[in-house]
């Protein structure tokens, strides 16, 4: 669906750049409005493993906390998390 209102586009945005759509109009203009967006909570998604991390992912930032210049009790903390 074509939108001829440029007020909505941010700044430095051509009429050739090319916007993927990945949520309705509507949810896009308020994320342009307010400058935010919204997260559904866990509890209401039907997929148990939505919004879980995957393995690698996981694996990567546990390192990355590993490597990280903070006092053991906050690391432990973080991982546990």
């Amino acid at each position: 669906m074509p939108v001829d209102d440029r007020s909505l586009a941010p700044p430095g945005v051509s009429d050739t750049d090319m916007l993927w759509r990945y949520m309705d109009f509507w949810k896009f203009r308020s994320l342009v409005k307010t400058g935010g967006l919204f997260f559904a909570h866990l509890v209401g998604f039907t997929d148990r493993l939505e919004g879980r991390f995957h393995r690698g992912t996981r694996e990567a930032e546990e390192q990355d906390i590993a490597l990280s210049p903070i006092d053991e009790q906050e690391r432990r903390r973080a991982i546990l998390e």
